[in-house]
């Protein structure tokens, strides 16, 4: 019992450390953006104006920045013959710099009249200006960046683990010699930017939003994110769009071998039969059959590249065709352990065939399937990774 709760504290740490604490700062930011955006919607829908009279007007100096000042300015109304103080200038707090603060000092100068805005159902809540200030604004704008950072990185990360699953691991003895594997590059890619399209819309549509109800002069703060904010926007949206696209141009992907075990030093006949949904153009389709060797708990870099074959192009495929692509594989017979048999510590082999179709100015599609290799052709066992 001990044991079992101890391993389910440690994976719920694990969690934490992984998704909790990367998500807790960028949540929080956009928790504090919308709350900000929320309040002052709320004052420009609900408070109403009334006469008030300016009695101190003030700047602090705010503790991080020596140059941003923050405008205090008492005031007094009266609403049903009872006298209230006010000291609320904005609706959210804001900074500004000396130019800008000068000009609030100079409109909201003490004994001037001055029209306030207060709420009808607590006449002690009231504000002297209703222009909605940028600062929730840049927190949720803020906090969307690092939520497509932090979710595109989990994302990819998480896939690329799903990847490097050496087969002779997964895999039983007698399995079949070929598995299909998801490309999980395509869906991976493909989830990271979908969301990062989707927040970065969220966050186009708060700027819309910003200058739709705010009023000029603007701070530069507000000009330099807002703008910072839309080439991101531009820029995540066409990747979106595209790898959308390279999802949904093929579908049913399988390969077939023939005979059905990939034996290095035998020849054998390999088919990939697809599905094509939209016609499109094909400049080139190549297979390649890749290794990746786990020496021990390190992983090599990149996969090593055993064979290349170009196989068609360029040609055009019609909506609903099935395209089958024909090539022979002859994997060369000192294959398999071999390419780290120096090393004394146990070695676990990933084989991958991977077609890639180049289509046109849309980029590249690879479609991966993982692969069970017999390093010699005599045996009936796959080659295994002992530790």
């Amino acid at each position: 019992m001990r044991r079992f709760v101890f391993k389910w504290l440690l994976r719920g740490t694990a969690l934490l450390i992984f998704y909790g604490i990367p998500y807790a700062v960028p949540a929080l930011c956009c928790f504090l953006g919308i709350k900000g955006i929320v309040e002052q919607q709320w004052v420009l829908l609900r408070y109403r104006p009334i006469p008030a009279k300016v009695l101190v007007s003030q700047a602090i100096p705010t503790p991080n920045r020596a140059s941003r000042y923050i405008p205090m300015v008492r005031y007094s109304y009266r609403v049903g013959g009872h006298r209230y103080f006010g000291r609320s200038l904005t609706i959210v707090e804001a900074a500004f710099g000396p130019e800008r603060l000068r000009t609030i000092l100079n409109q909201y100068h003490p004994g001037r009249t001055s029209m306030a805005y207060y709420d009808p159902g607590n006449p002690a809540q009231s504000v002297l200006s209703r222009n909605i200030t940028f600062n929730p604004y840049g927190y949720l704008l803020l906090g969307l960046m690092m939520l497509m950072m932090v979710k595109g990185t989990i994302v990819l990360v998480r896939n690329d683990r799903k990847y490097r699953i050496p087969p002779e691991l997964t895999s039983s003895i007698n399995s079949n010699a070929v598995e299909r594997h998801p490309s999980v590059t395509l869906s991976g890619h493909w989830q990271a930017w979908r969301f990062a399209a989707a927040t970065a819309t969220v966050g186009v549509l708060a700027i819309v939003h910003f200058y739709w109800r705010s009023q000029p002069p603007y701070s530069s703060d507000a000009v330099v994110v807002s703008a910072l904010f839309v080439l991101i926007w531009m820029a995540v949206t066409p990747m979106a769009l595209r790898w959308w696209w390279l999802g949904h141009v093929f579908r049913d992907a399988r390969l077939i071998l023939d005979p059905p075990r990939l034996v290095a030093g035998t020849p054998q006949i390999c088919r990939i039969k697809q599905n094509c949904l939209h016609q499109t153009v094909i400049d080139y389709a190549t297979l390649s059959l890749k290794c990746r060797q786990n020496k021990g708990r390190n992983k090599m870099d990149k996969w090593i590249m055993i064979q290349f074959q170009e196989l068609a192009g360029p040609f055009r495929a019609a909506g609903g065709e099935e395209l089958a692509w024909d090539v022979t594989l002859d994997v060369p017979p000192d294959l398999g352990l071999g390419l780290l048999s120096d090393s004394v510590e146990p070695i676990c082999s990933s084989y991958v065939l991977q077609l890639s179709l180049k289509l046109g100015i849309m980029g590249t599609l690879k479609q991966n399937f993982r692969v069970q290799l017999l390093t010699e052709p005599d045996t009936n066992a796959l080659p295994r990774c002992t530790s």
